[in-house]
């Protein structure tokens, strides 16, 4: 996940023999702002102009793995 911080747009790279990706994002206080599952092998890019800034939690699942990565967000 880059840039790291982002003013509003991250982009992922993906390296995971075409399995499904599972992306959920969420605030600080746990709210969830986004979820969705991708195709594993590529590029994806967010987009997070509408959300307030502050530190973001990017929770990603694949293959019954799971990795959790914060971004700060400041426009």
């Amino acid at each position: 996940i880059y840039p790291n911080p982002t003013q509003g747009k991250v982009f992922f790279k993906f390296d995971n023999n075409d399995s499904d990706v599972l992306v959920e994002v969420y605030t600080m206080n746990g709210s969830k702002i986004y979820g969705s599952s991708i195709q594993g092998n590529g590029y994806f890019d967010l987009n997070f102009m509408n959300v307030k800034p502050g530190l973001l939690l990017f929770k990603i699942s694949s293959e019954g793995k799971t990795a959790i990565r914060k971004v700060l967000y400041k426009p």
